[in-house]
Formats: C-alpha cells, structure tokens, sequence
C-alpha cells in the first residue's frame, strides 16, 4: 500500500503499528513531512475514522455463558436434601443457589440480545445476497457466502440464541423451585418445588441437548466435508494454505464432538439429578467441558467481519490471494512483530 509525495520524491520509509488500532503512515518529501494514507482503521471496525461505523458479524458470546452450566446445578440442595423437616445448612444452600440461579439468567438475556444482532445483521446480508441471485446469475463466491452466512445464522440461532432461551427459563424454574424447598415443611410447596427444580425445570435443557447433538452432527459432516475438500486441491492451494485449512476444520470437527457430546451427557445428568444425586456427580465434567468449549469458541473459532456488501462489494475478488495474506499477518503476530508483513504486498481493500 503505498502513496506517491505531491511533489514527485519516493516515499522513504513505511511505519506500521499493528495494536489495537492499525496506523497506516507515509513519511515522504525533502521536509520530512508525515504524508498520511487515508488513513487511521481501526480493527474493530474495519472503518476509517470520522465515518459512521458499519454494522459487523460479531464474535460476541459472552464467557459467562460456559458457567450457565454450573449455576443451574447450583440447586443440588433442593434434591439432594429432599426431606421433611429440611435441615437448617440445607436451608441457607437452597437460599444462596436457587438465588443464583435466578440471577445468572441475566446474563442468559444479555447474551441473546447479542446473538440476535448478528442474527438481523446475517438476515439482511442474506436478503442482499438472494436479491443478487433473482436479478442475475451470481458468483461463486457469491455462492459461497451463502453457505458462510447460513451456517453462521446456524450458530446464532441454535449454538447461542436457542441456548441462552433453553437455559434461562430452566434456570428460572430450577432456581424458583430451590428457594421454594426452604418450605418443604408445607405439602403443597414441598411439591411445587419438586415439579420446578426437578423434571420440568431440567427437562427444557434435556430437550436442547437433542437439538443441538443433531446440530452438532450436522456442523461436523460440513466440516468433514470441508477437509476433503482441501485434500483434494493440495496442488491448487500450497502446502502453507492447505495446513491452515485443514487445521481451521480440525477445530470445527473438536468443537462439533466436544459441545455435542457436553451437553447431551449434561441433559441426561440433569434429569438423572432430578431424584438421584448421583446425576450431580455426572454433571461435574459437563461443567468443564461446558467452560472449555465457551474458552474454545471464543478464541480459536469465533470472529468479527463486516458484510458482504461493504467489503467485498466487486465481483473481482481472489479468494486464494486473501488468505494467503492473512495467513502471512497470522504469522506476523504470532512471531511477536509487525515487521514480518510486507506492507506493499498486504493490501486492504473498503
């Protein structure tokens, strides 16, 4: 990327500063004047400064939601101690785990306020992209990106969205039915709180974990399917890119295995726990695995980026060039310095 000075002089050196902001610098002339690009990007953004920013696919799942797991198991007093008269240390259990519970499903709410703007940022790049297709024949690329964006509405809709919903009202109810054992002593609470914390309260998260094993099935065949794929263009694609590649599927098939697996055993655990405590003991795994995999998504799978409509809004896009180049940036942070990316090659397009 690189500038010409007004007055004809090259330019005599390029400065990159590759933080949370990306400056992008010319110094040129006999002056020493600072010639500058147009010119500061921000990275969250992808926008230069003083324009109004774009909405973006955001990777917003919030870490707090890999704990959901453990708040719902919180009312463990509830049916471990499942007696009359409840012990007095049972008592203050119930109180301390049936009001987290409650309180965590904020988070729950917050979390799906998020996932439903990515859900109407994906729609609308979607309703674009099919106009495109009724008014002529489109792209493969074009093509391509529907198959991105249906599988990204995939994770809004049923690994964020659905699964917030599922385990805020389980929460709700679990949570609602622990505080209400305190009172077990009275028949009618004692059995309103058996039906909240037990079955019905555990029943909304055993029916997420079959839709979401059929998803996770489904997410795995892709990219299996995908990796083939790559195997299959070696030749077309090089070695580096082709490793990229391939490892970027690896990871979609892990997190396909690990959240499947995760939260189906952690359905069948809470509805076992409903009248055996034995099911906390099962839950106990689901909890990490429910933390790892949240760890998981957000730092090795998830992403922001804008829409198809303002990045790539020409016909004439060379998808084996841009990965290479962001695989060259990759390596760039990954040895710590800036100074291994070739500026003049590396180009940024809006």
């Amino acid at each position: 990327m690189a500038d010409n000075d007004p007055a004809g002089a090259s330019a005599r050196s390029t400065t990159t500063k590759m933080h949370s902001d990306v400056h992008i610098e010319k110094q040129a002339g006999d002056e020493g004047s600072t010639l500058r690009d147009s010119s500061v990007y921000h990275v969250d953004d992808h926008q230069p400064i003083g324009d109004s920013p774009v909405p973006k696919y955001r990777n917003s799942l919030l870490a707090v939601i890999g704990y959901l797991d453990l708040t719902n198991a919180l009312d463990f007093p509830a049916n471990v101690w499942n007696q009359v008269p409840v012990p007095l240390f049972a008592k203050v259990l119930m109180g301390i785990g049936g009001g987290i519970a409650i309180l965590s499903t904020a988070f729950a709410f917050w979390d799906m306020v998020r996932a439903w703007r990515n859900n109407t940022f994906l729609r609308g790049e979607r309703a674009h992209l099919k106009r495109k297709r009724r008014s002529r024949v489109i792209t493969l690329v074009e093509q391509a990106w529907l198959g991105i964006n249906e599988r990204e509405l995939g994770w809004e809709v049923l690994d964020s969205w659905l699964l917030d919903a599922f385990l805020a009202v389980a929460g709700i109810l679990v949570g609602t039915g622990c505080v209400m054992a305190i009172r077990g002593n009275l028949h009618p609470v004692f059995l309103a709180s058996n039906i909240l914390s037990g079955y019905l309260g555990n029943s909304f998260y055993a029916l997420y974990a079959v839709i979401n094993t059929a998803w996770c099935f489904f997410m795995w065949r892709r990219a299996h399917a995908c990796e083939g794929a790559v195997k299959r263009a070696e030749r077309e694609v090089g070695a580096k890119m082709m490793t990229a590649l391939k490892k970027h599927a690896m990871r979609h098939k892990m997190y396909a295995i690990g959240n499947g697996a995760t939260i189906l055993v952690s359905g069948v655990g809470s509805e076992i726990s409903s009248t055996k405590w034995q099911g906390y003991v099962v839950l106990i795994p689901c909890v990490l695995g429910s933390i790892f995999c949240n760890y998981f998504w957000r730092y090795h799978l998830g992403y922001d980026r804008d829409s198809f409509q303002h990045r790539y809004s020409n016909d004439n896009i060379d998808v084996s060039r841009r990965l290479q180049e962001l695989i060259e940036v990759h390596e760039a942070l990954m040895h710590g310095s800036a100074a291994y990316v070739d500026c003049y090659s590396f180009t940024i397009t809006y």
